[in-house]
């Protein structure tokens, strides 16, 4: 079974109100043909509590991808196992892009190969609750010109990262790195599965933090 993490976080009359941008930016080669996707926004009120809470599934999926209006969009995805590899195809008579079944390739990576004609988006993610009415696949890193016959071998590096700023929305794809400090920075497999986190801010200095419980 695929390791799996909840993170709850937390404010109390915050003081300021504040939006959480959660993202997957340390893996090797961003903003060189790979780039990154935003998981996931949530504002924290200035009064009262509020909270978020972010999930997490340790199973990878390819995703047969495009950009429009700056985000990604998937038009179908295939789960694979560490150590396994798929091939996106196309049916000539429907034009519809599928990917082939899993077999076994690299290990410790999953391994996609472009076997159509035609030059597509890729992206990499992970499926939450799969098998299940609530089957969800979340977009964390796109490739925009995924060339035919070209094959790309990744790891989903959860490495999750949160950053205080209202400018992005979940799903965009970065261009470029992020211009403030991050307030959270945590390797996703190395917590408990189920985490609990409380956002401060402090108005002397103006500054955000993140802290366990």
């Amino acid at each position: 079974m695929a390791a799996s993490r909840s993170l709850s976080f937390t404010s109390n009359n915050l003081g300021t109100s504040a939006t959480l941008m959660f993202i997957f930016d340390e893996a090797d080669g961003l903003y060189q043909g790979r780039f990154p996707v935003v998981l996931q926004t949530s504002t924290f009120q200035s009064n009262g509590v509020s909270r978020a809470n972010l999930g997490f599934v340790d199973q990878p999926a390819w995703i047969d991808a495009r950009e429009d209006q700056g985000a990604i969009v998937a038009t179908s995805y295939q789960p694979l196992d560490y150590g396994q590899e798929t091939t996106l195809l196309k049916d000539d008579r429907t034009g519809h892009f599928f990917f082939d079944v899993p077999k076994p390739g690299i290990p410790y990576n999953v391994t996609v190969e472009n076997g159509t004609d035609d030059n597509r988006g890729i992206g990499l993610g992970f499926v939450k609750d799969i098998g299940t009415d609530n089957e969800k696949l979340v977009p964390a890193y796109y490739w925009d010109n995924f060339v035919s016959s070209e094959s790309i071998g990744a790891t989903l590096q959860p490495i999750l990262r949160a950053y205080v700023t209202s400018d992005y929305r979940e799903g965009l794809i970065l261009q470029d790195p992020i211009s403030v400090a991050a307030v959270f920075e945590k390797d996703l497999l190395n917590l408990e599965p189920d985490t609990s986190w409380t956002l401060s801010y402090d108005p002397g200095s103006g500054q955000f933090s993140i802290t366990s419980g």
